[in-house]
């Protein structure tokens, strides 16, 4: 019968007729093991345990040999000197640190969140920008109706130093200030969307390249935020998918 190779929490192990016998050695420090069994998690191979495949020995998660040692954790540890419980309850605090320390820097993340501040600036700078449309209409109207544009009509208020109009009304320079102050902020609103938007796209090529190709940057990181990631939607139907990339995409168009 073959070698047998068991993965524990403690280091790689071999099984010949019942014997485990410790092959390869993992730190007695939880922190450094959890590092290790992390990437075993992740790659299902670990280099050490790839020497011994090429060797000749046979590995199952679900092997017989797999199970003997996980019963005998208890002895293992105590062959190492070391408390079992105690270790575990460490070992899998710092697993579970690993874990999350990878799922909040997953970019999935940051992307949810650009498109997010993206959906929430869009209306606030639009109704702003109308509301000082109407505001500097008073005394200024010919302003509003030659620059159409919101972005460049809040340039030009904020810019604008001497009021001359015909048809608007005369204020003192202290009613004027204070629009062109807004002005002046919703400004940098429109340059922050710009970056934001830029920030996006370049998220979007570099991490999930085939869904900006499909959907667009924009409506790829609508469909991740709606569903709550990348993983949770490359688990979904292509039917579902492509029904809520219509509906974002058909919304985008008439708002």
């Amino acid at each position: 019968m073959s070698k047998q190779i068991v993965v524990t929490p403690f280091g790689i192990y071999s099984s010949e007729g019942g014997k485990l016998s410790l092959e390869s050695e993992f730190s007695t420090s939880p922190a450094e093991a959890a590092k290790t069994l992390r990437n075993y998690e992740k790659t299902e191979t670990l280099p050490e345990l790839d020497v011994l495949l090429e060797s000749g020995a046979e590995f199952s998660a679900d092997s017989e040999a797999s199970i003997d040692a996980r019963l005998r954790l208890d002895e293992l540890a105590k062959e190492r000197g070391i408390d079992l419980d105690k270790y575990i309850h460490a070992l899998n605090q710092e697993l579970t640190k690993l874990r999350m320390h990878e799922e909040l820097a997953s970019p999935d993340r940051r992307i949810i969140q650009a498109v997010n501040s993206l959906e929430e600036m869009d209306p606030l700078v639009n109704v702003l920008s109308e509301r000082l449309r109407e505001w500097s209409s008073l005394y200024s109207p010919e302003l509003s109706r030659s620059v159409q544009k919101h972005d460049d009509f809040l340039i030009k208020l904020s810019q604008q130093k001497e009021i001359s109009s015909e048809l608007g009304a005369v204020f003192e320079r202290s009613d004027t200030e204070v629009p062109k102050g807004i002005a002046h902020s919703l400004s940098d609103m429109y340059e922050t969307r710009t970056r934001l938007r830029e920030y996006l796209e370049k998220m979007m090529r570099e991490h999930y390249p085939n869904l900006e190709a499909v959907a667009g940057s924009h409506i790829g990181a609508q469909l991740m935020a709606l569903v709550g990631g990348a993983k949770r939607l490359a688990t979904k139907p292509s039917s579902t998918v492509q029904v809520l990339g219509a509906e974002k995409a058909l919304f985008r168009h008439v708002t």
